[in-house]
């Protein structure tokens, strides 16, 4: 049986394959940034994630505010499709609020903080099928993936340092939704990773 962190890093094909294998006995379910998240494996290497953004289906929490951090190292691999990555400096600072990320079993909902921030752009990039990259703990930073494209990309997640993750938002606070994380159907996931298998 591999590890999460072997599985990551098998060849194309190979990792389709694997993919394939483990997608069919997973849930995918909508994440609160517009794409869809399935939990492929997790173990004491990682957790391995499958992140796929349908072609014209976004379904993301409200407010829609994209820019966060992670409570995990984050390596990514773009299997199919273009995404964009900015990154951000957040500091303190009087133009935003953070706000962390309360769960209630797979759901979850903003909680605005005391922390008044600052956002400005650090530097971006698009990272085409075949392209790895890494997002160390605590990195603010927006995926964009246009509603019109299709991407795929397959996700290493270490281990958690801290609990909540956070959001940078406006400073005047609005209505904050619990956001349900509906189930997607894995027929289209698996039909796209069947496409790089051959």
């Amino acid at each position: 049986m591999r590890s999460a962190i072997e599985v990551f890093a098998l060849p194309l094909e190979a990792v389709a394959l694997e993919i394939s294998q483990r997608l069919i006995a997973s849930e995918a379910l909508w994440h609160p940034l517009g794409f869809v998240s399935a939990t492929l494996l997790k173990d004491e290497s990682g957790t391995l994630k499958l992140h796929f953004w349908p072609k014209g289906d976004r379904r993301s929490k409200t407010p829609d505010w994209p820019i966060h951090d992670h409570a995990f190292h984050i390596s990514s691999r773009v299997l199919v499709g273009t995404v964009g990555s900015v990154r951000y400096e957040v500091a303190s600072g009087s133009t935003h609020r953070r706000y962390s990320v309360v769960y209630s079993d797979s759901d979850s909902k903003l909680k605005p903080t005391e922390h008044l921030v600052s956002c400005r752009e650090a530097g971006r990039a698009i990272m085409q099928a075949g392209t790895k990259y890494e997002l160390p703990i605590g990195t603010y930073h927006e995926n964009i993936v246009p509603a019109a494209e299709l991407a795929l990309t397959l996700v290493l997640k270490s281990s958690a340092l801290y609990t909540s993750p956070n959001v940078v938002g406006t400073i005047a606070i609005p209505d904050l939704p619990l956001y349900r994380r509906s189930p997607y159907s894995i027929e289209d996931m698996l039909t796209v990773i069947d496409k790089i298998s051959r």
